[in-house]
């Protein structure tokens, strides 16, 4: 997953949905229906939201129990688009939307912001969520149908006063929830964390951070596994704890590593940036594999003949990354919950040899 988070804005950030429903490369798309609401264009499909009727949408939207919500890519540290569902009274559903900014379009947002819409439904108590396009806009569709949206019945309706085909889709939101059950592979393995696991981690106060390391040494905290299913988050630590969880599930024989650069156990340079990584290595039919998520710009599966020339070669990846520092390498048999970075750090120094 993306590192993307869900916002409920504030009143005051309303200003990023009047730029969206305003631009008209964004809002194409919703051009040409014969619709009646405050604001709508009919040539260009954008919608008027002037700062006079923001506190009236607030207002409503907290009322009547609609979600809306930005998606903010952390990387980035802005918005791209919006999210959002509420209860049709007259077809007794809820009906979800997404909105990505068009210069964001093409770029994995859609999927991730959908499972995480799903996921808020369905901790609402929502059991089913509903959507409504052109049965021609394929790319839309097949984005639905990844996240687990199925064509629940096809409609037709008037665009720029010519009839079009359209489709209804649907999710049951309980498919939110990860499954472990179906997963067979190495390549299951990587497909389940690519589409349930951020890069993310919950602080000893429980603050989510998504895609922020800042106050990391000082407030990280490990995570239990069903932390890590419920948020979907996970640092490298984490998330090596996740896939050696689920490689043992399916009797595939792996082993966790950590390269860093060493650190003493009395450690007091909190404001440093962690200079650890931590990652799995798997060992199938007299070939080593490694599964690499939590390094996004290196996500994937990589073969070798031999642990020792896996293990150099990540290594080395990380040296150069490290201007050349020596880093140990260090193999981990476990992750407790709740414990931070120094604790981790000493785990660490106890099972290494220099």
């Amino acid at each position: 997953m993306k590192n993307i988070e869900l916002i409920v804005p504030k009143l005051s950030e309303y200003s990023y949905e009047q730029k969206l429903e305003n631009n008209a490369k964004t809002m194409h798309y919703n051009a040409g229906y014969d619709v009646s609401y405050y604001g709508y264009n009919y040539d260009t499909g954008c919608i008027d939201f002037p700062e006079e009727r923001w506190k009236i949408t607030y207002e409503k939207r907290k009322k009547e129990n609609k979600y809306f919500a930005y998606i903010k890519d952390c990387s980035l540290d802005k918005y791209v688009g919006y999210v959002n569902y509420q209860y049709n009274k007259n077809d007794d559903i809820y009906e979800c939307g997404i909105l990505i900014e068009h210069k964001y379009r093409g770029k994995g947002y859609s999927k991730d912001a959908l499972r995480l819409l799903v996921k808020e439904a369905y901790k609402n108590g929502i059991d089913y969520l509903y959507d409504t396009f052109e049965k021609d806009r394929e790319n839309a569709l097949k984005t639905f149908i990844d996240v687990g949206f199925e064509i629940y019945k096809e409609s037709t309706w008037k665009k720029f006063n010519k009839n079009v085909e359209g489709i209804i889709v649907r999710i049951k939101t309980d498919t939110c929830l990860p499954n472990i059950t179906n997963l067979k592979s190495i390549e299951d393995v990587l497909i389940f964390m690519k589409r349930n696991i951020r890069y993310g981690w919950l602080d000893i106060n429980n603050k989510l951070h998504i895609g922020n390391m800042k106050n990391f040494r000082r407030l990280y905290r490990t995570l239990a596994l069903e932390e890590m299913l419920e948020y979907n988050i996970g640092t490298c630590i984490d998330q090596v704890k996740l896939m050696n969880y689920l490689l043992n599930k399916i009797k595939i024989k792996n082993k966790m590593f950590a390269t860093r650069i060493y650190e003493p156990n009395d450690i007091d340079e909190l404001d440093e940036e962690e200079h650890m990584h931590c990652f799995v290595l798997c060992y199938i039919n007299n070939k080593v594999y490694h599964i690499e998520h939590p390094n996004w710009s290196k996500i994937g599966i990589y073969e070798y003949k031999t642990e020792e020339e896996a293990l150099k070669q990540i290594n080395d990846y990380y040296v150069e990354l490290s201007g050349g520092v020596f880093r140990p390498i260090t193999e981990f048999y476990d992750v407790k919950p709740n414990l931070s970075f120094k604790d981790f750090n000493n785990y660490i120094n106890d099972l290494t040899i220099l």
